[in-house]
Formats: structure tokens, C-alpha cells, sequence
């Protein structure tokens, strides 16, 4: 068993390729331990968000503070703290905080690959 600590785990800057120069940063939580799902808790400031993309496996996001918004190519969600968004293997999708909000989430994904479309 391994506990991960509050603030035990360093920021590092948003993945280029998924974000773009959008202003976001993670902490990897689980990298050092688990090897079949990844937990990061992502932080996304003054509204950025990351590209359409999809995972080979099944994600999850918990949401955890401020205002962020889900969406598909065809529909769009607002959620806030406590609301849990399931993304099915292969959906095309984006996420990220509303305009003008600083949004976290915790990204909960399956073994796979993200891929940005």
C-alpha cells in the first residue's frame, strides 16, 4: 500500500501536445506506483482548456474546484466540485475550466494512449 500525501507530489507544466500554450499543470499522483490506471490532478487557470482528443482506455474526472466545462463533438456540460464525468475508450472529447474560471479535476484513466485528433 502507498499514501500520497497532499503536496507531495511536484506540479509539472501541461503536456504540450494536449494543451497547447493553454495555462494548465498536473501532478502525477500515481505514476511512481501504479502501472494498470493513472491518477493526475490537473489544474487549469483563467479558462484554458485541452484539445480534442481520445483515449484507448476509459477515463474518468472527478471534479474537485471552480467551474469547468465537458464536451463531445455535438453536446457540452458545466460541472463543479463533486460532479464525476465517465468517458468511454475512443470518444472524441475536451475539457477544461469555463471562460474566465480556474477549474481542477482529477483525471482517473485506464491503461492506453491518449491521442489528439
Amino acid at each position: 500500500m502507498n499514501v500520497v500525501r497532499k503536496g507531495s507530489v511536484a506540479r509539472v507544466p501541461a503536456n504540450k501536445e494536449a494543451f497547447g500554450d493553454e495555462d494548465a499543470d498536473s501532478e502525477h499522483l500515481l505514476d511512481h506506483v501504479a502501472k494498470q490506471v493513472t491518477v493526475h490532478n490537473v489544474h487549469f487557470y483563467r479558462g484554458a482548456k485541452n484539445k480534442m482528443h481520445i483515449h484507448t482506455g476509459e477515463q474518468v474526472l472527478y471534479c474537485l474546484e471552480g467551474k469547468g466545462i465537458v464536451a463531445t463533438e455535438t453536446e457540452s456540460w458545466e460541472v463543479e466540485p463533486g460532479d464525476i464525468v465517465f468517458v468511454p475508450p475512443l470518444e472524441k472529447h475536451w475539457h477544461g475550466a469555463a471562460p474566465g474560471q480556474d477549474f481542477v479535476h482529477l483525471s482517473i484513466n485506464m491503461p492506453g494512449k491518449m491521442i489528439v485528433v
